[in-house]
């Protein structure tokens, strides 16, 4: 079953933060979610612990390199499985109701695209040609075919 959000959590040698952020999502009081934690080529022992968590929710993912937080979030990204994600960092926490909370307010008929024939939305095969078709940074005119194609 595909999750309802995908939970993006890059860390680099932060071990000593992470189980305090792990344990944050896991406490959400919605269930429906995937964790992925991107373990950026950390030297502090945190793929040995990320090997410990058996919650069938996390998804840990090895960088190959060190390519910093944003190339993190990009491979989250990449594998996440569910149309909505969210990004937490390694030293931060959720409150428990935090997905539930942002979730009950997300419009699925917009549309965000990530990268060449990714988009995230309900309406994904619909909006992409509108969107694609559209300049680079035309952030409005985005906007203004994701509404018409959501009417």
């Amino acid at each position: 079953m595909t999750p309802r959000c995908s939970v993006i959590l890059p860390t680099y040698n932060r071990l000593g933060v992470l189980p305090r952020a792990v344990a944050s999502v896991l406490a959400q009081d919605m269930p429906d979610f995937e964790l992925l934690i991107v373990d950026d080529c950390s030297t502090d022992r945190t793929s040995d612990w990320l090997k410990t968590q058996t919650d069938p929710r996390i998804r840990a993912i090895a960088a190959t390199r060190n390519g910093g937080p944003s190339a993190a979030r990009n491979l989250g990204l990449d594998a996440a499985r569910a149309p909505i994600a969210s990004f937490l960092d390694s030293d931060d926490v959720y409150r428990p109701n935090r997905l539930s909370r942002a979730l009950a307010v997300f419009r699925p008929a917009l549309a965000l695209e990530t990268g060449p024939g990714r988009v995230l939305s309900g309406l994904a095969k619909r909006i992409l040609p509108a969107v694609t078709a559209l300049p680079a940074g035309d952030v409005e005119g985005v906007r203004r075919a994701a509404e018409a194609l959501a009417a």
